[in-house]
């Protein structure tokens, strides 16, 4: 369901897709699954990981609770952001194997 949910808006919104970003999104993302992968298969029957992952999602559900709604006329101009994004995306999902845009 959300595979086609998905290919329906990017059909939708396909002339607006910057693909140069979206090219570094996956390549980042790829490179994280990767790595992610690599320590699930190493560490992945420790408890450690289970740890890691509930601290992430508290700690990301506390500063959405105390922050501030985006400005929506602040634009973000940094050319490490889809980097970063892409790789946490991979590496989150190749550990843990949730679902996320990657």
């Amino acid at each position: 369901l959300a595979l086609v949910l998905s290919a329906s808006i990017a059909l939708q919104m396909f002339k607006h897709i910057k693909w140069r970003s979206l090219i570094v999104i996956l390549a980042a993302a790829l490179i994280g699954r990767v790595g992610g992968f690599f320590i699930l298969h190493n560490y992945g029957e420790q408890d450690f990981l289970k740890i890691i992952l509930g601290i992430f999602l508290i700690s990301v559900v506390i500063y959405l609770f105390w922050s501030k709604p985006p400005n929506p006329e602040k634009k973000i101009n940094g050319t490490w952001l889809p980097i970063i994004l892409g790789l946490a995306g991979g590496l989150i999902g190749g550990i843990f194997a949730v679902g996320g845009p990657f």
